[in-house]
């Protein structure tokens, strides 16, 4: 019976691990930052371009080691009713993803046929263009 117990607490353990050197060096990063934000999901990176964009020094903490949320990690279908109301991050991120997919394959590919005006796309290339956005700001610090 303690075996098991071992096998099922070890993933939790190092869990436990990561999450504490992460806090530490977030921490440490923190006192250096104007705007500290946990969690690098597409919401918490709009806000850290937000308060870059404003001037200010921004630690992005993310927990795991991939940025994006949901949409680098498979859900990549947003819910949004017209194109007239995207607006912010969202909308900057939906014009890079058509340019990445006119340029890499072509204006009249099916490739940008599926990307929907830009608001579809594979996770890995959301991933892509979260990194080019946040490497645009030397304000930002992202910390996985």
């Amino acid at each position: 019976m303690r075996e098991d117990t071992g096998l099922i607490l070890r993933p939790f353990r190092a869990r436990l691990a990561l999450a504490f050197v992460l806090a530490t060096a977030a921490a440490r990063a923190a006192e250096s930052a104007d705007v500290v934000i946990y969690g690098a999901t597409p919401a918490g990176i709009a806000a850290a371009l937000a308060a870059a964009k404003g001037g200010h020094t921004v630690l992005l903490a993310e927990p795991t080691i991939r940025i994006g949320g949901g949409t680098t990690n498979g859900l990549s279908h947003p819910d949004f009713h017209a194109f007239e109301a995207l607006t912010g991050t969202y909308l900057e991120l939906t014009r890079r993803t058509l340019a990445y997919y006119t340029e890499k394959y072509g204006a009249g590919s099916q490739q940008v046929k599926d990307s929907f005006r830009g608001t579809h796309a594979e996770p890995k290339v959301n991933l892509l263009l979260f990194q080019q956005m946040l490497a645009g700001h030397p304000k930002i610090t992202v910390k996985t």
